[in-house]
C-alpha cells in the first residue's frame, strides 16, 4: 500500500485543493500509477517525459509521426544516470505485454545521451490499424539494460470518408 498526504488540513478548502495542491501533486500521482507495476526497477529506466503524435486525427492509409524525449536522469535514488540506449512503441497494450515492439530512432542519429529525443513514422495501413482511438506507448530503456515507465498518447484513425451518395470510398457494391 502506498499513500499520499496532500495539504496541510484534514479538511482543505476547495479552493486551495484546485489551486494548489491538485497541479503540484497531480504529475507524481500519474507517475506512481505509471511505475505501479515494478515501483523499485522502473524508475530507474529512462523516462519519456514528452511524447507526441502528429497528426493526431488520421484516416486510413495516412502517415503519422511519434516523438518523444526520453530522460534517464530524472530518478533520484542510487541508480547512475546513463545514456538511453533505445526506445520502442507498442501499440493498444503496455510494452510489457506487447507481443511486438516497434523501435523508435535517435533524431540525432544515435543513442548516447542521458536526454534523447526519439521519432518514428508509420503507415496506418502497415501497422494495420482499424478506425477508432488508440493508445500509443513509448518507452526506453538505458545503457544498463533497465526499460523505464512508459509514457502515452492518442491517436484517433477516423471511418473512411464517405462519398456524397453514402457509398464508402472503393465500395463497388452499388454497382453490382
Amino acid at each position: 500500500a502506498y499513500t499520499f498526504e496532500l495539504g496541510d488540513d484534514f479538511f482543505e478548502e476547495c479552493s486551495d485543493f484546485e489551486q494548489a495542491i491538485l497541479p503540484e501533486n497531480l504529475p507524481a500521482l500519474i507517475y506512481s500509477a505509471k511505475a505501479a507495476r515494478r515501483p523499485y526497477l522502473e524508475p530507474a529506466g529512462p523516462e519519456p517525459v514528452t511524447v507526441q503524435v502528429q497528426p493526431a486525427t488520421v484516416e486510413p492509409g495516412d502517415l503519422f509521426t511519434i516523438t518523444a524525449t526520453l530522460d534517464d536522469g530524472r530518478f533520484a535514488g542510487p541508480e547512475p544516470e546513463q545514456a538511453v540506449a533505445s526506445a520502442a512503441l507498442s501499440i493498444d497494450v503496455p510494452p510489457e505485454l506487447a507481443t511486438e515492439l516497434l523501435p523508435l530512432t535517435a533524431i540525432d542519429g544515435t543513442f548516447d545521451e542521458v536526454i534523447e529525443d526519439v521519432a518514428a513514422t508509420f503507415s496506418v495501413d502497415d501497422l494495420g490499424l482499424a478506425p477508432g482511438r488508440h493508445l500509443l506507448f513509448v518507452t526506453g530503456v538505458d545503457a544498463g539494460g533497465r526499460r523505464g515507465v512508459p509514457t502515452a498518447a492518442f491517436l484517433e484513425i477516423q471511418d473512411p470518408p464517405l462519398f456524397s451518395d453514402g457509398f464508402e470510398t472503393g465500395d463497388t457494391t452499388a454497382w453490382d
